[in-house]
C-alpha cells in the first residue's frame, strides 16, 4: 500500500514538473508573396524580402508565445538573428538582427549584399547596404535611436585592355522613435523612421494595434524624395519628385507556433511636372512557423 501511495506521488511530482514547463521557440521561418510593409520604390529598410522570398530568424532566448506573439521579442527583451533571401535581386542574401544590452540600449542592424545593382552588363558590379541603429530606452513605453544607412557601390568593367573600378559609397543618418503600449494582451506599436541626405529624404511610420494576442492589425505608409533630377534620371522617368506608400495587413496565430499575414498596399509616384503613375496596387500573403 505504502509503495503505490510513493508511486502516486512521484507521478503526481512528475505531472506539475511536465504541465509548468513550456515549450519555448527558437526558430522561426516567414515565407510567401509580398511584404507590404517594405513595398516600397526606394525604401532604406533592406532585411525583408519586398516581393518573394523567405527569412529564418533565430532567437538566442526561447520565445514562449504568452505574451502578444506579435512583438514578444521586444517586450522581453530577446536579441534575434535574421538572414534574408530575396528573389527580386537574384537572391541577395541579407543579415539582420537586433541585440539587446542590460542597460537600456539594443543595437538594430541590416547588412545586405546585392550582386549586379542597377547594372544588367557587367557581372562583376556589387552593392553592399547597410544599416545600423542604436536604440536607447526612456522608458517602459518610449524608445529613441539614431544611426546611419550606408551604401557602398562597386562597378568593374574590362575594355581595350584595360581594367577600371569604380567605388561610390556615402552615408545617411537616421533617427527613429518607438512607442509601445500594450495592457494584457491589448495596445499599440508605432514605429516611426526618418532618413536624410543631401537631396534625398524618406519618411515611414508603422502603427500596429494588436487587437488580443493572436490578432494584430497594421498601417504603413511612407514618402520618399528625390530633388536632384539630373543625377536620377531614365528616360521619361524624372525621379526628383515624390513617391508615397501605404499599406496594411492582418496578422492571425493559429497556435503559439504557427500565423498568417494577409495584406495590401497601394504605391504612387506623386510628380511636380506629369501627371503621375495610376495607384499600383500590391497583395500580401505570407505565412510564419516557429519551431
Amino acid at each position: 500500500m505504502n509503495s503505490i501511495k510513493l508511486l502516486f506521488f512521484l507521478a503526481s511530482i512528475i505531472f506539475a514538473f511536465s504541465s509548468s514547463a513550456e515549450e519555448q521557440y527558437q526558430h522561426e521561418i516567414n515565407f510567401g508573396l509580398i511584404n507590404v510593409d517594405t513595398f516600397e520604390l526606394f525604401s532604406t529598410d533592406f532585411s525583408e524580402f519586398p516581393v518573394f522570398g523567405g527569412t529564418y530568424r533565430y532567437y538566442f532566448e526561447g520565445l514562449s508565445g504568452n505574451l502578444p506573439s506579435h512583438i514578444e521579442s521586444h517586450l522581453e527583451q530577446k536579441s534575434w538573428v535574421q538572414y534574408d533571401i530575396n528573389l527580386l535581386f537574384g537572391l541577395a542574401p541579407s543579415l539582420s538582427g537586433q541585440y539587446y544590452f542590460d542597460n537600456g540600449l539594443n543595437l538594430e542592424y541590416d547588412i545586405t549584399y546585392l550582386p549586379n545593382f542597377l547594372s544588367l552588363n557587367e557581372a562583376r558590379n556589387f552593392s553592399v547596404l547597410s544599416d545600423f541603429v542604436l536604440n536607447k530606452a526612456l522608458n517602459n513605453q518610449w524608445q529613441l535611436g539614431a544611426g546611419f544607412v550606408g551604401i557602398y557601390n562597386n562597378e568593374s568593367s574590362h575594355s581595350f585592355g584595360y581594367d577600371r573600378n569604380d567605388v561610390d559609397q556615402f552615408y545617411m543618418p537616421t533617427f527613429q522613435a518607438r512607442y509601445t503600449d500594450i495592457q494584457g494582451s491589448t495596445g499599440w506599436d508605432i514605429n516611426s523612421r526618418i532618413v536624410f541626405f543631401r537631396d534625398y529624404l524618406s519618411w515611414s511610420n508603422k502603427v500596429t494595434y494588436l487587437a488580443s494576442s493572436t490578432t494584430s492589425y497594421k498601417v504603413t505608409a511612407s514618402l520618399s524624395r528625390f530633388r536632384d533630377d539630373e543625377n536620377y534620371d531614365f528616360d521619361d522617368l524624372e525621379f526628383g519628385e515624390l513617391y508615397f506608400q501605404i499599406s496594411g495587413s492582418r496578422e492571425h496565430w493559429f497556435s503559439k507556433q504557427s500565423s498568417i499575414d494577409i495584406g495590401i498596399g497601394l504605391l504612387n509616384l506623386l510628380s511636380e511636372d506629369h501627371d503621375g503613375i495610376p495607384w499600383l496596387p500590391v497583395f500580401e500573403l505570407n505565412g510564419k512557423h516557429r519551431f
